[in-house]
């Protein structure tokens, strides 16, 4: 079949959770012996010289990618606030992308038409105009839930009234964009039932994220050594859930931790860290700023924090930390959609004093820790791999 891939940001280099779900899906239709076309919005973020990129993966994705400026502007922002359209969807809206959409859907003709997350549904009108392909959304997030959780925890007045106001037309806008699909296709089942509760009467799959098991980053399983045992966290921190999240567990969880293990260290690494967690004077706290290659930093590293309260979707950074051994330590919101057991494969809990007493016993029980490790690897080797996801995701797109 002839797919074409349209995301929201280069799916290549895979250095977020975002870029690898796509990036992963790709190699797996790939594997699973189709032709796909990859476009993709090169934004400011996480800004792609196309020259850096293999020439085998430009040649066999025809990889095309068009500089779109999603950033927040204060005079269009100011603007909207008259009308009634979303602004977190009026960002990616581009002439350039559009011209550069049409252009591919004249000299070529498409099975399936694949929009990575919400944020390329702007185009869906000049797609429907232009090909006769099935489109399908696939749902990284049930996006307006971010926006939700943000404005439910924001204690300044005018600032959570405008995240209310941001959260109520993304909701219309992500409602009304599911009714214009052939199929959404979400990484979690969590979300499914989300659209579902929210009216939405789209077919729908699970089509969870997939990880190439046979990768060298994955295939060497990496045994716990007592004298090791750290605790890690690594994530983008220009987004406002992980700064969110990472100032309660620094303020409310690692006091106490640090108080019962003085020896106990953390690792603190991702690109935007603010000032706040990168000259705060948090006790045997490393932090790392900027991008840093995900497997090297992880590496020799046992348990992962991934506290979270905001969004929806699955965290992928926890599905890889599985693939590897590492020892998962999350909140409710964190394992979303997620299969794991707690206490079995993963630790999940949203009380603080739940998690100092879960740390203190990984630290003081190193062979029930390495039993979690080789549950969680065993855990993601059956339920990750991506050439059975994207196969799965052909038969429901061919039946």
């Amino acid at each position: 079949m002839n797919i074409l891939q349209i995301c929201h940001k280069p799916c290549y280099p895979p250095i977020d959770g975002g870029s690898i779900a796509s990036y992963n899906l790709y190699q797996g239709l790939v594997a699973n012996g189709h032709n796909v076309h990859v476009l993709a919005m090169n934004t400011y973020k996480q800004h792609c010289d196309i020259a850096q990129v293999p020439i085998d993966f430009r040649e066999k994705s025809s990889y095309t990618l068009v500089d779109v400026d999603i950033r927040v502007k204060v005079l269009p922002a100011l603007f909207n606030l008259f009308s009634t359209r979303s602004y977190n969807m009026e960002r990616f809206h581009s002439k350039d992308f559009s011209a550069a959409l049409a252009k591919i859907l004249a000299e070529n003709k498409f099975d399936i038409i694949l929009l990575e997350t919400l944020y390329t549904a702007p185009y869906i009108g000049l797609l429907r105009e232009k090909s006769e392909a099935k489109i399908v959304l696939r749902a990284h997030n049930v996006e307006y839930k971010i926006w939700e959780n943000l404005s439910r925890n924001e204690r300044n007045p005018c600032k959570k009234w405008y995240l209310s106001l941001l959260t109520r037309r993304l909701k219309r806008y992500e409602t009304n964009a599911l009714h214009q699909v052939e199929l959404i296709a979400s990484i979690s089942e969590e979300d499914n039932k989300i659209f579902k509760k929210d009216g939405c009467t789209t077919p729908m799959m699970y089509l969870p994220f997939g990880i190439d098991m046979n990768h060298e980053e994955f295939k060497t399983y990496e045994v716990l050594d007592e004298r090791q045992i750290v605790l890690f966290h690594l994530g983008s921190m220009d987004w406002l859930p992980h700064q969110e999240a990472m100032r309660w567990f620094l303020e409310k969880v690692w006091p106490k931790v640090s108080t019962n293990h003085p020896q106990l260290h953390l690792f603190l690494a991702g690109s935007y860290m603010p000032d706040w967690i990168s000259k705060g004077q948090f006790p045997n706290v490393t932090v790392t700023k900027g991008y840093v290659e995900g497997s090297v930093f992880m590496r020799h590293k046992p348990i992962m924090i991934v506290p979270s309260f905001s969004g929806s979707g699955i965290r992928i950074k926890i599905a890889e930390g599985m693939a590897k051994g590492k020892v998962i330590l999350t909140t409710t919101n964190g394992a979303m959609g997620i299969p794991a057991v707690h206490g079995e494969n993963i630790f999940i809990s949203d009380n603080y004093e739940e998690w100092v007493r879960i740390i203190d016993c990984c630290v003081n029980e190193v062979e029930m820790l390495r039993q979690i490790s080789a549950n969680a690897r065993s855990f993601a080797q059956k339920e990750y791999d991506y050439v059975l996801s994207a196969h799965k995701f052909i038969e429901v797109m061919t039946n």
